[in-house]
């Protein structure tokens, strides 16, 4: 889920690109490292610093393809009652601590849901 303002949904729909080459996490990583310049170019830039096919990230970003997939997953979280992040489900039962996500919290949540904890 994008937070409320464009150029969010703008490094979103990026993220998703990436995605889409089965690079999310290092292109994550490289965007999260460069927080303070985050334009176009900067992120098609950083496509080829994660790793990612650079002229693919590129269509894939003027296609609006990444867009698409953002405003997929909000209509999908909207029909379950998402409207922002983070939301952890566990077992199809919304997770909320007044403070956050502790793993303590989160673990006890699995096991009471019958879930494996790894």
């Amino acid at each position: 889920m994008p937070l409320r303002w464009r150029s969010s949904a703008r490094r979103s729909a990026a993220a998703a690109c990436a995605g889409a080459q089965g690079k999310f996490w290092e292109y994550h990583d490289v965007l999260f490292q460069n927080q303070s310049a985050l334009d176009r170019a900067d992120l098609v830039r950083y496509a080829g610093q994660a790793g990612l096919d650079p002229a693919k990230f590129e269509k894939d970003l003027d296609a609006k393809a990444g867009a698409q997939t953002i405003e997929r997953d909000k209509r999908d979280a909207g029909t379950i009652g998402i409207s922002s992040t983070p939301t952890v489900l566990i077992n199809g039962t919304r997770y909320q601590m007044p403070r956050g996500f502790t793993p303590e919290g989160m673990e006890a949540a699995a096991e009471a849901a019958s879930m494996p904890v790894d």
